[in-house]
């Protein structure tokens, strides 16, 4: 059985990935801006609502997750999947004086935990002071076989992801903004995310170093204003080039407001 990856938003204004299974629906955060988006982009990827099994979220920036989205959530029912250290931060954000009574919230720590087919393992990542945010390392196994795909956004440094890179069978991972374009319009924030070249050199050492290359390399949360996929592209071949080695897997850049190609792991 196919894994389906795809995602919804990838970008400084708002981000959704989903991953499905024949009996599965998650939702890596829910980061739409208003509860007519998020309602019409979820109908349209899954159907009815009810059919997602949980929302994880990374990290409380409202990106990431909002009050819209928590709005929606709460009336169709859906799991959402918080940090449990950042709980009392995600209210103090988001719910916005709303009781949020019938949300179900289910909090994880360190270790991993399921929803529905999937196996979800929490990495730490640094991104902004005060502010915890994680990746996560995701494991499906079916008829003997076992995937695992490896979700990256909103860091600053790669040094934890080092070991899923070697392994991991489709890797999404931030590139954020253009250096120069950085200069240009700048944003103090910017410091606390993976710039083009670092994403680029992540990449360039560690994936070399495989077995197997990976089935996909997807970049994502690109800035709107301060990247666009085809530098964030470039850097990555640039940095293959410089170590002599060639992109033997499909490269792409996930788009800023609409969802992205399917890509299927079979």
């Amino acid at each position: 059985m196919a894994i389906r990856f795809r995602t919804l938003l990838s970008s400084s204004s708002g981000n959704c990935i989903l991953l499905q299974t024949h009996d599965t629906n998650l939702l890596i955060d829910c980061g739409f801006k208003s509860q007519k988006a998020c309602r019409a982009a979820l109908a349209e990827a899954v159907g009815d609502l009810a059919n997602i099994d949980g929302v994880v979220v990374t990290h409380n920036h409202g990106d990431h997750i909002s009050y819209s989205s928590l709005k929606v959530l709460e009336k169709e029912g859906v799991p959402v999947y918080a940090y449990r250290k950042s709980a009392h931060q995600m209210a103090l954000r988001h719910f916005k004086g709303y009781g949020f009574r019938q949300l179900i919230v289910n909090f994880f720590e360190n270790a991993p935990f399921s929803v529905g087919d999937f196996t979800v393992e929490p990495v730490a990542l640094p991104h902004h002071p005060g502010m915890d945010s994680f990746g996560f390392v995701i494991r499906y196994s079916k008829d003997g076989r076992d995937y695992k795909i490896l979700t990256a956004a909103d860091f600053s440094d790669g040094e934890a992801l080092t070991d899923h890179l070697l392994d991991a069978d489709l890797i999404y991972i931030e590139s954020n903004h253009d250096l120069e374009l950085l200069k240009m319009n700048f944003n103090y924030n910017s410091y606390y995310h993976m710039n083009n070249p670092a994403t680029a050199k992540l990449l360039a050492e560690i994936l070399p170093k495989r077995k197997t290359p990976p089935k996909a390399v997807v970049l994502g949360h690109l800035s709107a204003q301060r990247n666009k996929p085809h530098i964030a592209i470039k850097e990555v071949q640039k940095a293959f080039y410089a170590v002599d080695t060639k992109i033997d897997f499909p490269l792409t850049a996930a788009p800023h407001y609409e969802a992205s190609e399917e890509l299927r792991l079979l």
